[in-house]
C-alpha cells in the first residue's frame, strides 16, 4: 500500500469514528512512522518540535487511531495494521482505491495544509479558491439556518455577512457553502484580501461562470451568466477594498466601481446568489436594506461556538467559569483562541486563576493583539513581521534566510512553536502564515514602526526587515508595494507635509548609514525602494559602500547615482531587450533561454530570477531557441539566415550553421541530442550537431511557419503557408501523412505520447488531430486574435496557447475546455513554453517582457520587463521645426529639430507607438496636429503644442502600423495588423472606408495632390486607390515577400516600395511599370523616403544601413553606416543651411541620427537618456557579469573595470 493510500484510509476511519480529519502534525507522524523514522527525524523533517510530536500529539493520536480501527496501533506497527485493514476492505469488494476515494477530497486538503474547503457532493463546476478548511466547526446552527433560508428558500440575490475581525465570518460562510453547493451549477470562492482591481475579479468570475467561453471582464457579462444559470459566488474579506477612516463603508481610491457592481447585483434580477463577508457594511449594500432580495447578517459572538473552542483547547474550569471567560471576550473565536494560549502559558490552563487576576479587559481585537504582541520576544515579533511581509505560507528555511542577524534553527523552531501556542500564526506541513485580521494588524504595526523610526532618525526594524521583497511572486510584491511601501509613504506625508521634507529626512538617514562601519543590511534597499515609490529625482544620490538588498530598480531612472563598492543582493534591474520572440526551458527546468528581435540570446536562472548569460550572436531577430535534451547545448535560429549552436555553460558558439536562403523559423534537437532540425523558408533541414554539417532537406511548397518533433524523435510535423500540415518520417525521409486546413497554422506541437498533434490556426482556433486516425478530434475556441504559439504540459493533459489578443489560455485536453485565461502582458504573446518539471509556464511578448507563471496558482510568479526605446517612427512637422519620434516606450517625443533638445513627451498609449503623421498646416483640426497609431489598437489625435489628446479613434482590432493624412488634412488613412485599411473623417472621427486585406497592412501613403492613396503589406502587393471613388486603380506586383514601406515622389508620378525580400522597387504610378529593382541591402528594407526634388531616394534596412539611390538611373550613390540595428525611419530635410541637404534616421538602436547627404557623415546623434545614465558601479559586488553588462548598456559606468576581478 502506498503512503498516500494509507493516509486516505486512516483519515476515512477517523472521520467515520469521531468526525474529525487528520491534522498536519498527525500526517507528519504517519509519514515518518510509515518510513520507519524516529520522532527526532520526524521533527527534523516536519519543523515541529520533538516534545510536541512525541509527548503532546503522538500518544493521543495513537489512542484515537486504535479506537477507530478497533485494535491497538502504535508507531511501530501502524504500517502492518493499516495494510491489513486495507486488504480487508478490498476483500469486501471496496478495494484500496475505493477506500481512498471515500475521503480523497478531505485527505488531500490535509496534505495541502488544510487551506481549501471541499463540498460533500460537488456541483457541476467548483473553484474553491482560498476557502478555508472547516472540518472543525462549532455551533452557529441558527445562523446557518437563516442563511440557508435566504439563499435557498427565498433565493436572495445578495447576502452580506458582517462582523468584527476574528468573529468567524469566513468559517461560517465556508460551512454554509459546503452544505448548499449541490444546489448550484457553479460555485466560486474569491478572497479580496489582496484587493484585486475590479477588472481582475470580473475576468476571473466571467471566465469561470461561462465555463471559459467568455473572457470579457465586464459587469454586464457577469450579470448575464448570473441570470442564465444558478451560481453561488462568495467574495471574502470585502473590507480590504474599503477606505479606512471615519466614514465606514466608503471605497478606497480606484475601487469605487465595486460599489456599482454590488448595487447592480442587488437590484438587477438574476437567479444566483452573491455572498459577501466584511467587517464593514458597504454603503451600496446598506442602501438596499429592505429589499427582500438583499439580506444582511450581523454576526456576533456565539456562546455555543465559544464553548466548543474552549473545550477543544483543554482549559480547566467549571461551566460557569467558561461562560464568564467567553462573555468577557464577547465570544469572539479569535480572541478566545489567543487568550486560551495565555491561560495555558501563565495559569497552567486554569480559567479560574486567570479570572481571579482581574485582568484588564481588552478593548476590541486590536487591543487584544496589542497586548499579545507586547508580550512577545524580539525574535517572535520579528517572525510576526516577516510573516506579514511575506503574506503567503513561509517555510522555516525562508524565515531563516530572512532573519538578520542569523539565528540557530533550534531558536527559530522554538519561537514558531511559541507563536503557534499563542494562536497568532497558522501552521501547515512545516509552513506558516497568519489569519487575515492578524496579518492586517501586524502589517499596520510594522508600517507605524518604520514611520516612527524614520521620524526619529532610527533604523532598527527598518534595518532588519524589508518593505518589499524581490524574490516573492509578482502579485505578492504588488501587494507589498501597495500596503507597506505606499503605507509608509502615506504616513510620512502626513507627518512631514511635503515630499521635499520627506526627501531631506531620507537623505539624513542615508548619510547616517554611510557613517557606520557595518550598516544594517536591509536599510539602504528600503530607503531606495521608498525613494522610488515617492518618485524622487535620485540624480546624484550616493549609495556607495552600502549593502543593498531587495531593491526593485526596474523602470527607475538612476542618473549619476553612486553605487561604488556597494554590495547588491536580491536586487532587480531593467534590462536591455526587444520583443521576446522565443522562450525555452532547460531539461532540468533551472534555466530559461530567451531570444529577441535585437538578435540577442539570454539565459536566466529560474530560481534566482537573474540574468546568467547574454550573447549577441545574431544580427537579426532570434525566432527560436532550443536546449539539447542533455542540457549542454542551446540552438538559436535567426532572421539573419543562420543557426548558432552554443555551449550553455560558457556561452561559446560551437557552430554557426549557414546555407539557409531566408530566416530560420524554428530549431529543435532530436531526443539523443545528435541531430538538429530547422525550418527555413520552404524547406526543413536536418543537421549533424557534432560536425555542423547538413544531413537532409525536406522540401515544402510554401513558407514553413512551425515544426514539431515527436517525443521519440521518429516523426516531424510541419505547417506552412499553403495551409497544409505535413508529417515526415525521420528515418525513411518520407512524407507519411498530411492534413489540409482552412487557414494558415502558425504553431504545431505533439503531446507527450504523440497521439495528438495540435495546430494553432490563423482563424483564432486550435485544432487537435488524432495521429493514428488522422481525424480532427477537438477544435478549441476562445482567442480573439491570431494564436502565435502553443505548448503541451509534460504529461500532455494541458495545452497552453499565446495570442495576439495579449492573453494566454490553458486548455484541458480531456474535456476540450479552457481552464484559465492569463492576462498580464501589454502586447501580443509571441512565445510560450512549459517547464519540464511542469511547475512553470514561460511567455514572451512584443511588450519586451517575459513572464514566469506558477502553474499551481495560474498567477504571475516573475516578470522581467525589458527596456529598449526602439525608434519606430521619426518625422518632421510641416514647418520642419519639430521632430517627432515614437517607439517601444509607448510615448511620443517632440524635439527641437535644430538643437536636438527634447521639448515635450506625449504619454497615453498603452502599447508600442508604431506610426506618426503630422497633419498639414491649416488642417480642419488646426495647425499643430499630430496623429499616432499604437499596438493598443487606437489612433490618437494630439494638439502637440499643448500636449493634449483631441480625439481617440477606435475600431482597429490589431496594432496600427501606418498612418497618413490627406494633403488637405480632412482624411486620415490607417493600416493595421487586423488586415484592414481604414479611411477616417478627421473632424467627425467616422470611418469612411474599411478595406479588408489578406495580410497585415504595413504601410499607407497619400499622393502629393491627394487624388490617390496607396497601401501595401504582408502579401507583397502595392494597391493604388482613387481617393474620390475609393476603387483600386492598379496593383503593383513583383516583390517576393512582405512590403514594409511605400512612399510617393514629390511629383506623385513615382512610387517606391521596400520589402522583406531585401529590395527596393520603383514603380511608375500611371502605368504600374517597375522602373528599377534596387538590390544592395542584405536584410529587410524597413523605411524609404524621396527627397524634396524627387532625385534621391533613401532606404533604411535591418542591416543597419541607409542607402542613397539616384532615382533616374537606379544607381547606388552612397551608403550611410553607423546604426547598430534596423533603420525604421528616414526623412530628408533642408533646415540646416550650413550642413547642406540632410537626412534624419531613426533606429532600433534607440538613436536618431543626422546625416550630411553629400558627404555621408553623421554630424549629430540624439537619444533619450537611458535609465542608468552615468550610474557608477565601480567595485560593486553581487552582480553577475551579464547583469553588469546590461547595466552598462543602459548607461552605467565603471571607472575601474578591473576592480571586481582583483578584489
Amino acid at each position: 500500500m502506498e503512503l498516500e493510500q494509507a493516509i486516505d484510509l486512516i483519515n476515512a476511519a477517523l472521520v467515520a469514528k469521531d468526525g474529525k480529519s487528520l491534522t498536519d502534525a498527525e500526517v507528519a507522524i504517519i509519514t515518518g512512522a510509515w518510513q520507519g523514522q524516529t520522532y527526532s527525524a520526524i521533527a527534523e523533517a516536519s519543523g515541529y518540535s520533538l516534545s510536541y510530536l512525541s509527548t503532546d500529539i503522538g500518544p493521543a493520536f495513537w489512542r484515537r487511531l486504535s479506537h477507530a480501527l478497533g485494535e491497538k496501533v502504535s508507531k511501530t506497527n501502524v504500517r502492518s495494521v493499516v495494510e491489513r485493514h486495507g486488504r480487508q476492505i478490498r476483500d469486501r469488494g471496496r478495494g484500496e482505491r475505493g477506500a481512498a476515494e471515500v475521503l480523497s477530497s478531505s485527505s488531500s486538503l490535509v496534505r495541502r495544509g488544510s487551506r481549501a474547503a471541499s463540498s460533500p457532493s460537488s456541483p457541476l463546476h467548483t473553484d474553491w479558491g482560498e476557502a478555508i478548511d472547516v472540518s472543525l466547526f462549532y455551533g452557529r446552527s441558527e445562523e446557518l439556518q437563516s442563511l440557508q433560508q435566504w439563499v435557498l428558500a427565498e433565493r436572495c440575490r445578495l447576502v452580506a455577512v458582517l462582523g468584527m475581525g476574528g468573529i468567524g465570518k469566513t468559517s461560517l460562510v465556508a460551512k454554509l457553502a459546503q452544505q448548499i453547493a449541490p444546489q448550484f451549477e457553479y460555485v466560486i470562492w474569491r478572497s479580496l484580501r489582496n484587493a484585486p482591481p475590479l477588472e481582475t475579479l470580473l475576468g476571473e468570475l466571467v471566465t469561470f461562470l461561462s465555463n471559459q467561453t467568455d473572457t470579457q471582464a465586464e459587469v454586464v457579462r457577469l450579470l448575464h451568466w448570473l441570470q442564465t444559470q444558478r451560481c453561488l459566488v462568495i467574495l471574502d474579506n470585502l473590507e480590504t477594498i474599503l477606505q479606512p477612516g471615519n466614514r465606514a463603508g466608503q471605497y478606497r481610491s480606484d475601487y469605487q466601481h465595486y460599489g456599482e457592481l454590488f448595487k447592480l447585483l442587488g437590484e438587477v434580477q438574476h437567479q444566483s446568489c452573491v455572498l459577501l463577508t466584511s467587517r464593514e457594511k458597504p454603503s451600496e449594500v446598506a442602501a438596499l436594506e429592505g429589499d427582500p432580495a438583499v439580506q444582511m447578517l450581523a454576526l456576533v459572538g456565539s456562546a455555543e461556538t465559544a464553548q466548543g473552542l474552549l473545550e477543544a483547547r483543554g482549559l480547566a474550569g467549571s461551566l460557569r467559569h467558561k461562560q464568564e471567560l467567553a462573555e468577557r471576550y464577547s465570544c469572539n473565536p479569535l480572541a478566545l483562541k489567543i487568550v486560551a494560549s495565555s491561560i495555558q502559558d501563565v495559569f497552567d490552563g486554569s480559567i479560574e486563576e486567570f479570572l481571579q487576576q482581574e485582568v484588564i479587559l481588552f478593548n476590541g481585537i486590536r487591543r487584544l493583539l496589542e497586548q499579545q504582541f507586547e508580550r512577545l520576544s524580539h525574535l517572535e515579533q520579528s517572525i510576526m513581521y516577516w510573516l506579514a511581509i511575506n503574506r503567503e505560507w513561509s517555510t522555516i528555511a525562508e524565515l531563516a534566510e530572512d532573519i538578520v542577524p542569523p539565528i540557530a534553527r533550534a531558536r527559530l523552531l522554538e519561537a514558531l512553536e511559541s507563536l503557534s501556542w499563542r494562536n497568532l500564526i497558522e501552521r501547515g506541513q512545516g509552513r506558516y502564515t497568519q489569519q487575515p485580521v492578524v496579518m492586517e494588524y501586524v502589517t499596520n504595526r510594522f508600517v507605524e514602526q518604520v514611520v516612527n523610526e524614520i521620524v526619529n532618525r532610527d533604523v532598527d526594524w527598518l534595518g532588519s526587515h524589508v518593505l518589499l521583497k524581490t524574490t516573492v511572486k509578482e502579485y505578492v510584491r504588488e501587494t507589498q508595494q501597495r500596503l507597506i511601501v505606499a503605507g509608509v509613504a502615506s504616513q510620512l506625508q502626513t507627518v512631514f507635509g511635503t515630499v521635499a521634507r520627506i526627501e531631506a529626512r531620507l537623505q539624513d538617514l542615508l548619510k547616517r548609514l554611510q557613517s557606520w562601519s557595518a550598516p544594517p543590511v536591509y536599510a539602504a534597499g528600503n530607503l531606495l525602494n521608498l525613494c522610488c515609490h515617492l518618485q524622487l529625482d535620485l540624480t546624484g544620490y550616493d549609495f556607495s559602500n552600502l549593502p543593498i538588498r531587495h531593491a526593485c530598480l526596474q523602470n527607475v531612472s538612476l542618473h549619476r547615482v553612486n553605487f561604488t563598492a556597494s554590495q547588491f543582493s536580491h536586487s532587480i534591474f531593467s534590462r536591455v531587450s526587444g520583443a521576446i520572440l522565443s522562450v525555452a526551458f532547460s531539461p532540468d527546468s533551472r534555466l530559461l533561454a530567451t531570444g529577441d528581435d535585437r538578435g540577442e540570446v539570454c539565459l536566466w536562472s529560474v530560481a534566482a530570477d537573474q540574468l546568467v548569460l547574454s550573447k549577441q550572436g545574431h544580427s537579426n531577430w532570434v525566432r527560436s531557441v532550443a536546449f539539447s535534451p542533455d542540457g549542454t547545448l542551446l540552438a538559436s535560429g535567426s532572421d539573419d539566415k543562420t543557426i548558432c549552436v552554443w555551449q550553455t555553460q560558457t556561452g561559446r558558439i560551437l557552430h554557426t550553421l549557414r546555407g539557409q536562403t531566408d530566416w530560420v523559423q524554428q530549431v529543435i534537437f532530436s531526443p539523443n541530442s545528435t541531430m538538429l532540425v530547422s525550418a527555413n523558408d520552404r524547406s526543413l533541414q536536418l543537421w549533424d550537431v557534432q560536425t555542423g554539417q547538413p544531413l537532409h532537406q525536406f522540401q515544402e511548397k510554401d513558407w514553413v511557419r512551425s515544426i514539431a518533433l515527436s517525443p521519440d524523435g521518429q516523426y516531424l510535423a510541419s505547417s506552412s503557408d499553403d495551409q497544409v500540415i505535413r508529417l515526415w518520417e525521420i528515418d525513411t525521409r518520407q512524407l507519411v501523412n498530411q492534413w489540409q486546413t482552412s487557414a494558415r497554422v502558425w504553431s504545431v506541437a505533439f503531446n507527450a505520447d504523440a497521439t495528438l498533434l495540435a495546430g494553432a490556426s490563423e482563424d483564432h482556433t486550435i485544432l487537435l488531430w488524432d495521429t493514428h486516425t488522422s481525424q480532427v478530434v477537438q477544435k478549441l475556441r476562445g482567442h480573439t486574435d491570431r494564436i502565435c504559439a502553443i505548448a503541451f504540459s509534460p504529461d500532455g493533459q494541458v495545452l497552453v496557447s499565446g495570442s495576439e489578443d495579449w492573453s494566454l489560455r490553458l486548455w484541458d485536453m480531456q474535456q476540450g475546455r479552457c481552464l484559465r485565461v492569463l492576462r498580464k502582458h501589454g502586447d501580443s504573446v509571441l512565445s510560450v513554453a512549459y517547464s519540464p518539471d511542469g511547475q512553470f509556464i514561460a511567455s514572451g511578448s512584443r511588450d519586451q517582457s517575459f513572464i514566469l507563471w506558477d502553474v499551481s496558482t495560474a498567477e504571475s510568479s516573475k516578470i522581467q520587463h525589458g527596456y529598449n526605446n526602439q525608434i519606430s517612427s521619426a518625422i518632421l512637422s510641416p514647418d520642419q521645426q519639430i521632430l517627432a519620434s515614437s517607439g517601444s516606450d509607448q510615448t511620443i517625443k517632440l524635439w527641437d529639430a535644430d538643437t536636438g533638445r527634447l521639448l515635450r513627451t506625449l504619454a497615453g498609449h498603452g502599447g508600442w507607438v508604431w506610426s506618426l503623421a503630422f497633419a498639414p498646416l491649416h488642417s480642419p483640426l488646426g495647425n499643430q496636429i499630430l496623429a499616432s497609431g499604437s499596438s493598443d489598437q487606437t489612433i490618437r489625435i494630439w494638439n502637440y503644442a499643448t500636449g493634449q489628446v483631441q480625439t481617440t479613434l477606435h475600431g482597429h482590432t490589431g496594432f496600427v502600423r501606418s498612418l497618413a493624412f490627406s494633403p488637405d488634412g480632412s482624411i486620415l488613412i490607417s493600416g493595421s495588423g487586423d488586415k484592414t485599411l481604414r479611411l477616417w473623417d478627421v473632424q467627425t472621427g467616422q470611418v469612411l472606408l474599411t478595406q479588408a486585406y489578406p495580410s497585415w497592412v504595413r504601410s499607407v501613403a497619400f499622393s502629393p495632390a491627394g487624388e490617390r492613396f496607396a497601401s501595401a503589406g504582408g502579401d507583397g502587393v502595392v494597391s493604388l486607390y482613387d481617393t474620390q471613388t475609393r476603387q483600386v486603380l492598379h496593383t503593383f506586383q513583383g516583390h517576393e515577400a512582405a512590403i514594409q514601406a511605400i512612399a510617393f515622389s514629390a511629383e506623385g508620378d513615382l512610387l517606391a516600395s521596400g520589402s522583406d525580400d531585401c529590395t527596393v522597387r520603383l514603380w511608375h504610378v500611371k502605368t504600374g511599370e517597375a522602373l528599377h529593382i534596387l538590390r544592395q541591402h542584405t536584410n529587410w528594407v524597413r523605411s524609404i523616403a524621396f527627397n524634396i526634388d524627387g532625385h534621391l531616394l533613401a532606404s533604411g534596412s535591418d542591416d543597419g544601413k541607409i542607402n542613397l539611390w539616384d532615382v533616374k538611373s537606379g544607381r547606388l550613390i552612397r551608403t550611410l553606416s553607423g546604426h547598430e540595428y534596423p533603420v525604421r525611419s528616414v526623412v530628408f530635410t533642408s533646415i540646416f543651411p550650413s550642413k547642406g541637404p540632410c537626412l534624419i534616421s531613426g533606429s532600433s538602436d534607440q538613436t536618431i541620427r543626422f546625416w550630411n547627404v553629400q558627404t555621408g557623415d553623421c554630424w549629430k546623434t540624439i537619444r533619450t537618456a537611458r535609465p542608468y545614465e552615468g550610474m557608477n558601479i565601480t567595485g560593486v559586488t553581487g552582480l553577475t557579469e551579464a547583469q553588469r553588462a546590461t547595466l552598462k548598456a543602459l548607461g552605467a559606468v565603471e571607472t575601474a573595470a578591473d576592480y571586481a576581478c582583483k578584489a
